[in-house]
């Protein structure tokens, strides 16, 4: 898995100014630490650096059960405290978001 990088587009065609919510939600265990170009996650021996698009304003969640954004998962039908990134803002149409995991 070393060196391998995802890279997710996302694309509004809209034509109009729209308002966006995009989330990502991880799984449990994750930790996250914010560094000058985007993000670190952590999970035992695995190491993912995240790139998220400028043109939202990002915060990360977590435990929020039964709250938008989540925060949490269900897992073995148990609620469990899980971060997700939730990017949020106004764009022009068309246009398109792009989100890059890479991992170390």
């Amino acid at each position: 898995l070393n060196q391998q990088r995802l890279i997710v587009t996302d694309r509004i065609t809209t034509a109009r100014r729209q308002r966006v919510r995009l989330t990502w939600q991880l799984g449990e265990g994750w930790e996250v630490t914010p560094t000058d170009k985007g993000w670190t996650l952590t999970r035992g021996t695995l190491t993912v650096i995240v790139k998220l698009a400028e043109e939202l304003r990002w915060s990360v969640v977590t435990g929020r059960a039964g709250e938008e954004p989540a925060g949490w998962i269900v897992r073995g039908g148990a609620v469990r405290e899980a971060p997700a990134f939730v990017g949020e803002g106004e764009l022009d149409g068309p246009f398109e978001i792009e989100s890059s995991f890479e991992v170390r």
